[in-house]
């Protein structure tokens, strides 16, 4: 790894190579996040009987549904076009930064399942599948 991808500080300064460079590690490390969080969730169901199959498997579906809805909206902030450079240099910059942003809000979704407050009777159903 180079020294731009060792830091832990993204400073979206330096040339637009770097900046795009940086663009692609903050996406890297907020999908990473997205996994870990999806991998907590998985984690929560123990057992194999049919509830818990049919929550992993509506999980395994909300997922495939919501990175086909984030392809579409970034479809519709940025049209395809036959060159893509038609864009711009800043381009792969903004397209991450735009991922990274619509995978945070993802995360948060995400979270709200497994973070709740005890004595809130609105929880959601999820961690109720935990034995």
């Amino acid at each position: 790894a180079s020294d731009h991808e060792a830091s832990d500080e993204l400073k979206f300064d330096g040339t637009q190579r770097e900046m795009n460079e940086d663009g692609d590690l903050e996406c890297r490390r907020t999908q990473g996040k997205m996994d870990s969080t999806l991998a907590e969730l998985r984690s929560k169901v123990i057992g194999k009987d049919v509830a818990s199959m049919r929550a992993l498997q509506l999980l395994n579906d909300s997922q495939v549904a919501w990175q086909k809805s984030m392809k579409k909206l970034l479809a519709m902030y940025w049209p395809p076009q036959d060159d893509s450079r038609s864009y711009g240099s800043v381009f792969p910059m903004c397209l991450s930064m735009m991922k990274a942003r619509l995978i945070e809000k993802r995360i948060e979704d995400l979270r709200a399942i497994l973070d709740w407050e005890e004595g809130d009777v609105c929880i959601p159903a999820w961690p109720a599948l935990q034995r």
